[in-house]
């Protein structure tokens, strides 16, 4: 059993045996989201139309819709990032009983509410304004489809391209890493007969374009790099290193890169967070983070802000390439808990994190200051989490359970569990990634195939 099995069968057992807390919180089967909306201010007259998001008048659109029988207007906008309505100051008695809403959006007065049906793409308001849908979404149903790649083993890694064609994988087989250009389905060992074949890789990163990987090992304690999509591999951290001689024999726990791939951060269990500036060349040790059981971490496309989660710690973050960090969550109910995955947008501003504690997934969406558990009730609260991926703008999510996939189009306020797309047999879901569009989808299981899902 390699560390990363190791690991999550400890947690799984710790999480089973660890109380769980029960707030407020909803799962939507066949959501739909709003790609883009532009509104014009003022009614016909109007010149021209710009972004509901930046525009001064409007504060809000929603990102999530139910069926025509239960409203909810979820609000993310310049004014009210992701402020959530049920009603209250804003009524919905006026709005039509049978409508269903493919986009909402609130005025900054709070009073005007814009709607539209299912059938139409101008949506009109009570004050005479109108907001046009630039594009609608389908309904939120994913498909997935086995992929050639069939190991005795599992897959506890894999990273995808902003564009979802480059793919990477590793297997636990024969240890080896496997990439897959323009879902071609064909799928070639990269490692196989070279220094990088017969390794306990523990993670694996890609840049945006897939010509940049970076992959963790727990066999000699190393980090490996790729600049040429995976054809050949550098051990970085190797024994007699002079340049890393301190970074080898860690014990690294998950890897970030930025989108050019060149900077990368790494965590240690028990140890400390290193950032690399040069594509994994040299590493520093960022000590002024302090050694904790670092156990994951999450870069922004730049690599500038950065978050990392505590295994029975706290959240923390850098907005200065790791040189300092805050902890985020040093009281309340996100305190000491068994963080266990981080994702991030590629602002940085929109984090999601998972944990054993209650077996919840939280998110933020102000650079980690504040946290709200999302799946505190419901389907999707008390589950096993075992993988976690983001799209670029942190609007759609994926995670693994132990047994089913689940995923949320409105920044983890809402999950759908994939159970019946996916179907049944396929064991954990070992690990999980997300093209920046959020609309593809790569699935490593512990055995069987690896699966492509996609979003209509």
């Amino acid at each position: 059993m390699n560390k990363m099995c190791a690991r999550y069968l400890a947690l799984a057992m710790l999480g089973a045996a660890l109380a769980s807390c029960s707030l407020s919180s909803g799962t939507s089967a066949g959501q739909k989201a709003i790609r883009s909306v532009a509104v014009r201010v003022g009614g016909p007259s109007s010149s021209g139309a710009r972004s509901i998001i930046s525009d001064t008048n409007v504060s809000a659109v929603n990102v999530a819709v139910f069926d025509g029988s239960t409203y909810g207007l979820v609000g993310y906008g310049k004014l009210s990032k992701q402020a959530e309505y049920w009603g209250g100051a804003i009524s919905l008695s006026s709005l039509p009983a049978t409508a269903v809403f493919e986009a909402t959006a609130i005025g900054s007065s709070g009073t005007e509410i814009y709607y539209g049906s299912a059938s139409s793409t101008t949506l009109s308001g009570d004050g005479g304004d109108v907001v046009t849908v630039g594009m609608i979404e389908g309904s939120g149903i994913w498909t997935f489809a086995p992929q050639s790649l069939s190991q005795t083993g599992g897959y506890p890694c894999v990273a995808s391209s902003a564009d979802g064609q480059q793919l990477a994988t590793v297997e636990s087989t024969g240890h080896n890493i496997f990439t897959s250009s323009y879902l071609n389905g064909l799928w070639e060992n990269m490692t196989q007969g070279t220094s990088a074949s017969g390794l306990s890789w523990q993670d694996l990163v890609s840049s945006m374009d897939g010509s940049h990987l970076a992959a963790i090992e727990s066999t000699n304690d190393d980090i490996w790099t790729s600049t040429d999509y995976g054809v050949t591999w550098t051990d970085q951290t190797t024994s007699g290193s002079s340049k890393n001689s301190a970074a080898h024999g860690l014990s690294w726990e998950k890897l970030a890169s930025s989108a050019d791939g060149t900077r990368l951060a790494a965590v240690v269990g028990s140890g400390d967070v290193w950032t690399s500036a040069d594509s994994g060349l040299t590493w520093v040790d960022r000590t002024a983070s302090g050694p904790k059981s670092w156990i994951s971490v999450a870069s922004s496309s730049s690599g500038a802000r950065l978050a990392a989660v505590v295994n029975g710690g706290d959240v923390w973050t850098s907005s200065d390439y790791g040189a300092t960090w805050t902890d985020r969550t040093p009281s309340g109910a996100a305190h000491s808990l068994y963080w266990t995955n981080i994702v991030s947008s590629a602002d940085g501003s929109h984090l999601a994190a998972q944990e054993f504690s209650n077996k919840d997934i939280w998110t933020s969406s102000d650079y980690g200051a504040t946290w709200t558990d999302r799946t505190s009730s419901g389907a999707a609260h008390g589950l096993l989490w075992f993988s976690f991926a983001s799209s670029a703008d942190g609007s759609r999510l994926a995670a693994s359970d132990m047994t089913n996939i689940w995923t949320s189009c409105d920044f983890g306020q809402t999950w759908t569990n994939q159970a019946s797309s996916l179907g049944t047999g396929n064991g954990i879901m070992w690990s999980l990634a997300l093209s920046a569009d959020g609309r593809s989808l790569i699935a490593g299981p512990a055995n069987g195939k690896i699966y492509i899902g996609t979003v209509n």
